[in-house]
């Protein structure tokens, strides 16, 4: 297993929270911004498809979720692990998904990961990836 990374969800308004992440955080550095529309992604096109944000060596990933409109499902924080190998993100997806729930299959993303997002049998919700 390679990291462990929090990823914060936000009812419409995470470019709101870079913001004021990056004015509070003096050691904070954006690395990665994308929208839904960079992402071509149904929904507001200036929302946060997914942001990369590290605060002193700590990666978090921040989104704009697209269960807005479905309150008793928005989760605000969930695991991202990323895997050093497919095989690794595989054994976790079929393990962390038994008695749980199945949020997004595992399949090859266009970018550039094997991702699969599961809800395990103890109500948390974990997104797997591996990068190629």
């Amino acid at each position: 297993m390679k990291t462990f990374i929090p990823f914060l969800m936000y009812k419409g308004n995470a470019s709101e929270a870079l913001s004021l992440y990056q004015s509070l955080f003096p050691n904070c550095r954006l690395i990665e911004r994308q929208t839904y529309a960079d992402g071509k992604v149904p929904g507001n096109p200036s929302h946060i498809l997914r942001a990369s944000l590290e605060i002193d060596g700590q990666l978090i990933y921040l989104s704009d979720s697209l269960q807005v409109k479905r309150d008793d499902a928005f989760v605000p924080v969930l695991v991202t692990m990323q895997c050093e190998a497919k095989e690794e993100v595989e054994r976790l997806f079929h393990a962390l998904s038994e008695g749980g729930q199945i949020v997004m299959p595992l399949q090859d993303q266009f970018w550039n990961a094997t991702h699969a997002t599961v809800i395990d049998r103890f109500g948390i919700t974990w997104q797997l990836f591996y990068p190629h």
